[in-house]
C-alpha cells in the first residue's frame, strides 16, 4: 500500500521521498497542531505538552482544512523544486 503525503513544516527538517511533497512555511510561522484530513475526517493532535487529540468527521470541516491547507501550501517553499509528486492512480 502507498500513502502520498503533502506536508507543509515550520522547520527546514525534512527526509526525501518519493512519496512525500514538502514545503517550508514562511518565517514566522510556527504550528503547535498537527492536522491530517483524510476524506470526510479531520485529525488534529495537540502539541507534545497537551497531549490531546480530536476526530472531526464532517464533509464541510474537511473540505475548509483542504482550502486552508492550500492557501498555505501556495505560500510555501518548496524543499526540493526539481521534483514533481506523482499523482496516485485512482
Amino acid at each position: 500500500m502507498e500513502i502520498w503525503a503533502k506536508t507543509v513544516l515550520a522547520v527546514q527538517r525534512m527526509a526525501g521521498s518519493a512519496f512525500r511533497e514538502g514545503r517550508f512555511a514562511p518565517a514566522g510561522m510556527s504550528f503547535t497542531l498537527t492536522t491530517y484530513v483524510y476524506g470526510n475526517k479531520v485529525i488534529i493532535l495537540s502539541s507534545k505538552r497537551e497531549t490531546f487529540g480530536l476526530i472531526i468527521e464532517s464533509a464541510d470541516i474537511a473540505n475548509a482544512h483542504r482550502n486552508y491547507f492550500e492557501a498555505l501550501w501556495q505560500i510555501s517553499t518548496p524543499d526540493r523544486p526539481d521534483f514533481q509528486l506523482a499523482k496516485p492512480e485512482e
